[in-house]
């Protein structure tokens, strides 16, 4: 049985879990905490708001509804708890490993996840490991999707495999970030890197031996489907800015 309350203080809450659960596509992300009252033997769940003081609506359930929410995915326990403070917040990195620090350090060390992330990406896409940029720019853009790079980087892996669709959809949301002639300028740089990976490879081969494109490997595939889920979310937090 719920109920939803009026307030909980932080001072009786205990972050224990987060309400949603992750695949690694997802990561690194900020996620919305569970707060676990122990004094009442309750858990909170969102929808809710935060202030200086605690917690403001969210629905109170029983310990033998949070768990069934971890067993449908609605929900992910930590394994540990941390002391529920304010200005604080819960995010995951891409190792799975738990944070729960203040917004303008989990806001840093995103940032610089971000930063680093879309060297590999740069780095690998130059090197001719597409399957690793394509997922270096995924985990960049996890952690600060206000950055046009990792956009631009995937929008040039499937212009220059020929995915228009998918680079169409990359386009779409860089437009939210930049203008058209800058787009145009970006994409073409990583698509003349990957190219220009490509004849290297070409060049090397013996004449005799079929050269594929460096993007076309077994590795892929395994990506599509989380582009997809991607990708549709990054559209629509574009577009509702």
């Amino acid at each position: 049985m719920s109920f939803h309350p009026i307030f909980a203080p932080f001072e009786n809450l205990w972050v224990v879990g987060y309400a949603t659960s992750l695949n690694l596509d997802m990561l690194p992300t900020v996620v919305p905490p569970v707060f676990h009252d122990p004094k009442a033997s309750l858990y909170l769940v969102p929808p809710y708001t935060l202030d200086d003081q605690g917690v403001h609506g969210g629905t109170w359930v029983c310990e033998a509804e949070f768990w069934s929410f971890c067993e449908d995915r609605k929900c992910t326990a930590l394994g540990q708890r941390f002391a529920a403070h304010p200005g604080k917040e819960l995010w995951i990195d891409a190792k799975v490993r738990i944070h729960y620090r203040f917004a303008v350090e989990a806001t840093r060390s995103l940032a610089k996840i971000a930063k680093g992330r879309i060297a590999q990406a740069e780095q690998a896409l130059s090197l001719g490991n597409f399957t690793q940029a394509l997922w270096h720019s995924i985990v960049a853009s996890n952690a600060d999707d206000r950055l046009p790079q990792p956009f631009a980087i995937r929008a040039a892996l499937h212009q220059f495999s020929g995915d228009k669709d998918r680079a169409a959809v990359c386009r779409d949301i860089l437009k939210g970030m930049m203008a058209d002639a800058e787009i145009d300028s970006m994409v073409a740089e990583y698509v003349h890197r990957a190219g220009r990976t490509s004849r290297m490879a070409a060049a090397k081969a013996p004449r005799t031996k079929r050269v594929a494109i460096p993007f076309r490997n077994d590795d892929v595939p395994k990506f599509l489907a989380a582009l997809d889920r991607f990708e549709k979310k990054s559209e629509e937090a574009a577009r509702s800015r």
